[in-house]
Order: C-alpha cells, then structure tokens, then sequence
C-alpha cells in the first residue's frame, strides 16, 4: 500500500502503517522556535524604557532613565543594567521599586536618578531593562554592540538611532514620540527638553484594548479523545515548555493547592501544541519558562494523514499572534509543571488498551464513546497529551538508538518506570516485557500490551544547535531520571526528551544468530525491512540481506513486513512492492551476499 504525504506539516522518518490496538498504547517526550518571526526583543512589551539623558555640554549633570507601562504595574522585580560598549561589560545595576502611575490613559512614567557622571557617554554604550533574569529591551546609543556578562550576555544591542553629542545645554533628553500603548508603537526623537517621571511631549498613550476572553487549556483538551471546539478561535495563556519543528508546546500553570493539574481534574491535559507552521529556534524574548498568550483556532492534527493514527489537539496559528501578557510575568520554572508517570505520581493502566469500542475495532474518537484513563492505556496518554511528564528510575525494555552502517533504527527508548515494580508483563531474560495473551481467544481486550510502557523520543533533540541523537542503548539500561513533552506519531503516543538522557549508555549485546536447519527441516522466518522502498540506498539494502543470510540462516521461507511499494511514498496507486522485495536478490559486493528467492506480493 502506498501513503502519501501531507501538505504543510507532517511525518518524518517512515511512513505510517496499519497497527494493532497494541501499537497505540506505547508512549513517547518534546523541545525547538524562530530567528526572526517575533519583532525585535521588547519591541511589544508593556513596561518600556521612554526617556533618557545622558550628555550634555560640560559636566553631565541630572542624569536620568524613564520606565513607562500600564498603570498599577509593581516594579519591585524589575532593574536597569548599564553596559560598556567597548568590551559589551555591565558596569551599573539598579534594583527599581514602587508601582506605575497613571498619567493618560491606564499608562503612566517612572523616572530613575543617576546624578552626574554615571551613564556613559556612548560610541556605543547601552541600557538593558531587566525583569527577574529576563531581558526586556536591550537598548544602546551611538552604535550597537554583544553584552559578555549580565543578564543580556550574548545578545546584541538595539541602537535607538539618535543620540546626545555632548553639544546639547543641560536639561534635554532622547524621548520617546507617538501614540500607542507599547513601546514598538513609539519612536525615539532627537534631544529636546526633558520631561522625566511624566508622559513626553508629542507622546499620547491610548487605552489597552479590553482584555481578552482566556480559555484554559484543560477546556480545549476536554475529558475526550477530541476537543469540544475544533473549528473555534480561542485565546490561551501558558507557560511555554518546549520548542520543537513548526511550533512549540504550552501549559497551564499549577493552581495553588492543586497536586494534579491545573483544574485538579487529571483527566484533561493541561498542555497543548501551538502550530505556527514555521521553522523556528528561540529568540531573545521568547523562551522555555516564558508565559505567552496565544490566538488562534482549535484544530485536530492527524499524523501522516494516516486513518489508523489518533489525531493530535492543537492550536492552529502564526508567530505575529504570539505575546506577553500585560504585566509581562517572570519566567517559570517548567520543571515545576512536570507530572510523574509512575511511583509518587500518576501511574498508568498496566494491560489494557483500549476495551470500549466496538469489536471489530471501531473509531475511538467517535461522539459518545467511553473514555477511561483509570483503565485505558490509550486514554492515559491521552490525558497528558502535550503536557511535561517525567519517568524516574527508567528501566529500558526494548533496544534503541540510531547507528549510521546499514539500516537505521530510530532513536526511541521504550522503558518502565520505577525499574519495572509497577508493570505486569513478564520480563525476558535479558529484560524485556512480554505481551501476554488474554483468556478470550476470539478477544484482544484482555491481552496485556503493556501500556505502562513509556517510548521516549529525541526529534526535538535533533533539531537543536548540537544535536543530540540517543545512541544504540541495550535493553537494561538504567537512568535516573527522564523528561519529555507528550505527543503522538507514527501510531505511538510518545515523550519526546526536552534534555539529553544521561550516560554512558551500555552497548546492545550482539544480535541472536538462528541455528543451520538440518536437510529434513523446513526452516520459515519473518522478517520487518521497516518501509524499505526502491528509493533507499545499497547499504540499506546489503544491511537487510546480511541479516536474512546470517542471522536468519537463508531461511527457506520467509514473510516480509513493512514492504514499500515499488514507488515508494509516492501515491500513485501503485500497490506492487515485487520491486522492492526483488532488490534483495540483486547481486552484492558484500560478504554476505543476496538471498536467492522468489518474490511474491500479497495485497
């Protein structure tokens, strides 16, 4: 069967295949932003530098910086940090205090004394409004220039364009002209006379817009497989979390004296994609921890377009629709959001799947259906989509990683938390879980597939500066502690990691070798080439065909899974894979040689 791709955002790696309700109970963790998509840092935030002095004819005197922003704003959180443009070093810092006036309009001006001889006189030099650790503006004159200590160490300055030459009699300044009610709506003029702790002259500020309609995440998410409001426009309020390919991912914060979540109902998910539908990194202004407000509409998001993939609740919109709520609040720490999967936490369904559709299976997300995380592995995980999740004591249950020779396993962890007290399943020998058969034979209900299993990820990893992919990791391994966002792909519901696992990590043993079947045996394999197509290159295929000959032993009879058709992810409506199979045949420089055999495709 061929499956073709959507348009805009979708699938990476491999193309979806028909899974079993087994396949949707696994679970996976997510981190990525823009360079350029936001306006310059600050150029929106409500609490602005307005006005300032710092040269004049003779001694510098009655030096000075203003702070404008909403009425009743308490300043205690906020400092300004003076730097030297010749070497980027802070020089000054001063911790501010008392509220924001009001002056025009809900808005008003605090003034700063500096005295004389304080602010240096430029070519370049800079000012940079803090709040807690976060930098607000990072603002200079005559020039720009990269701070190298402080809070904006790293970023470069903004220059404010004009400036005092030191020719200017005393009592002037570099004000702020317009009319708005953020400082981007406002534009510095050259020096005039001075108007500090009141609102400049040529400077109207208009009334804030009322404030927005909020709907809480929880509200979207609803207590369902698929949220109430698809189709409708909302605005949400979060704490960004993670930053991955197209968008990044939101949450709620904790309601005080609330051990689950933020209505203290852990059925709704707190936490939700935001698709921008552009690439992007984190800027200057926006970052994890930051909180944001966000417009745009509620969609349902199917990975690879694939019927037999759940959707993914998201919030459909673009960069420009992405801001600071007024007040502009301090960072959060996002570790204070995370959920525990497991032991001191919340602590998944440990057999089953799904058991309330229909049998033969039905759609899971139909109207009406009956959603049960307390029982339903699927919706467990559907109760913390996009939501901050952490394992402790993880246990790794299945083989993982990437490696660059031959094929390519993708870089997942399945693992348990609590080193596997909690889970049900037998363990192997080499520590693996089992899947157990149920007591109905003509039922998968009562199987045990093992949804305490947790798969965490690494894309958003591999999209960051220093990419990290998680090596090839044997089954056994342990790690103290895992972090990642919950979301949905390739049929597996998923905790991408936000930070890289610890190692070191321990080296799969080799694989298992079948024995030579004798002349009276028949020997019969089965084989996944993992959405092997034409399209792959010879080291892909040499890698298959060693294994089928060494591993397997050039079994007489062997079953092929996971088979691309011959044009590969191209939906043409072609469903022959006879040319994908048949490239196994192929003569081969390798030690290993090909399979000799006949191809025969099943539909």
């Amino acid at each position: 069967m061929t499956f073709s791709r959507p348009h805009g955002r979708g699938e990476r790696r491999r193309l979806p295949i028909a899974l079993s309700a087994a396949a949707l109970g696994l679970v996976a963790l997510a981190v990525l932003f823009s360079t350029n998509a936001w306006a310059v840092p600050g150029s929106s935030s409500p609490v602005f530098i307005n006005e300032f002095h710092y040269d004049n004819t003779g001694t510098d005197v009655n030096e000075f910086i203003e702070i404008a922003g909403p009425a009743g704003t308490d300043l205690s959180s906020f400092s300004l940090v003076l730097y030297n443009g010749s070497g980027g070093a802070s020089y000054d810092t001063r911790t501010l205090s008392g509220t924001i006036p009001n002056q025009d309009d809900g808005f008003g001006t605090v003034s700063v004394p500096y005295g004389s001889n304080v602010i240096q006189n430029g070519s370049p030099d800079g000012i940079a409004l803090v709040q807690g650790s976060t930098v607000i503006q990072f603002l200079s004159y005559e020039g720009t220039f990269a701070a190298t200590n402080g809070p904006a160490n790293g970023q470069t300055s903004t220059d404010v364009v004009v400036s005092e030459t030191g020719s200017e009699t005393a009592g002037q300044s570099l004000q702020r002209k317009g009319n708005g009610n953020t400082s981007g709506q406002f534009t510095f003029a050259p020096p005039e006379d001075d108007t500090p702790g009141a609102v400049n002259t040529g400077q109207d500020f208009t009334a804030a817009p009322p404030p927005v309609t909020i709907t809480r995440i929880n509200q979207i998410q609803d207590s369902s497989q698929r949220s109430p409001l698809v189709g409708q426009s909302v605005t949400v309020e979060g704490v960004i979390t993670a930053f991955r390919d197209f968008g990044f991912f939101m949450q709620e914060e904790e309601t005080p004296g609330s051990t689950t979540d933020d209505d203290a109902d852990p059925n709704t998910s707190e936490g939700i994609f935001v698709f921008t539908g552009s690439r992007s990194e984190p800027d200057d202004f926006f970052d994890a921890g930051n909180v944001v407000q966000v417009a745009g509409s509620v969609n349902e998001f199917r990975p690879g377009g694939a019927a037999e993939n759940l959707t993914e609740t998201q919030i459909s919109t673009s960069l420009t629709n992405v801001t600071r709520p007024l007040g502009s609040l301090l960072p959060v720490d996002i570790n204070s959001l995370e959920t525990i999967i497991g032991s001191g936490g919340r602590r998944p369904p440990t057999e089953i799947i799904d058991n309330d559709t229909p049998n033969p299976p039905g759609d899971i997300e139909a109207a009406g259906g009956n959603y049960d995380p307390a029982q339903d592995g699927i919706d467990f995980y559907e109760s913390l989509e996009g939501m901050l999740t952490r394992v402790n004591n993880a246990v790794a249950v299945g083989p993982a990683g990437r490696e660059r020779v031959g094929r390519t396993p993708f870089g997942e962890i399945p693992v348990l938390s609590d080193n596997g007290s909690n889970a049900t399943g037998t363990r192997t020998t080499k520590g693996g879980i089992t899947i157990r058969e149920g007591t109905n034979p003509n039922s998968t209900r009562d199987d045990d597939f093992n949804p305490e299993r947790v798969i965490f990820d690494d894309e958003v990893l591999q999209d960051r500066p220093g990419a990290f992919e998680i090596p090839r990791t044997a089954v056994g391994q342990k790690f103290p502690l895992l972090r990642g966002v919950i979301s949905y792909s390739f049929g597996n519901f998923k905790a991408q990691l936000i930070a890289d696992p610890p190692g070191p990590f321990d080296s799969p043993r080799p694989e298992d070798v079948t024995r030579r079947p004798s002349s009276r045996e028949l020997a019969v394999a089965e084989y996944s080439l993992e959405n092997l197509s034409p399209e792959q290159d010879e080291t892909t295929f040499a890698g298959a065909a060693n294994e089928i000959v060494q591993n397997l032993r050039s079994p007489d009879v062997i079953g092929l899974t996971e088979v691309q058709d011959n044009d590969g992810d191209q939906n043409s409506g072609v469903t022959d894979g006879r040319l994908t199979g048949g490239a196994l045949t192929r003569p081969s420089g390798t030690s290993a040689g090909r399979a000799t055999c006949t191809v025969r495709s099943t539909r």
